[in-house]
């Protein structure tokens, strides 16, 4: 899911898409910082009153910030402006901020050396441990991320910030 939010200078939306106002309900005219209110994954605002104003001015490089909470939900936030506007993407995964959908750190091992394109053989071998509990691994972190393939789980895990 993509929110698109366009704001003015000190930072009152002036536009959402559908997406947007799905997520944060009708925020047009509101203030950019209250409606997005991200946090990081220790629970830091980012979103601030001046935010909007220090993006604006300038050509600062974007804003990226990757594994934020908004709304419960894990994502990312790119903030940049665009003439005098500043654009605010908000890029949600489709699953929860919880911790229940953490991968360990072997789940996070192995769908790192799946991500490399190794076989479950090859990573068993690499790992000292059988094929079929490197199965085992990919497949709790499949359940854990929702995703019907190693292919998107792996996508998934990224997507969140679980793997690079």
């Amino acid at each position: 899911m993509i929110a698109l939010l366009r704001t003015s200078p000190d930072g009152e939306i002036t536009h959402a898409n559908a997406v947007a106002l799905e997520i944060f309900g009708d925020c047009v005219g509101t203030s950019c910082h209250l409606a997005v209110h991200a946090k990081s994954g220790d629970g830091v605002s980012i979103c601030t009153p001046t935010c909007a104003q220090e993006s604006c001015e300038g050509s600062k490089q974007p804003r990226d910030s990757r594994g934020v909470d908004v709304e419960g939900r894990r994502g990312r936030l790119i903030c940049g402006s665009v003439d005098t506007d500043l654009h605010v993407t908000v890029i949600l995964d489709d699953i929860p901020a919880s911790s229940e959908n953490r991968l360990s750190p072997r789940e996070r091992e192995v769908l790192s050396l799946v991500a490399r394109g190794l076989t479950s053989r090859e990573i068993g071998e690499l790992l000292t441990i059988r094929p079929a509990t490197v199965r085992g691994h990919v497949e709790r972190a499949r359940t854990k991320l929702d995703a019907t393939t190693r292919a998107e789980a792996v996508a998934r895990a990224i997507e969140s910030d679980q793997i690079t």
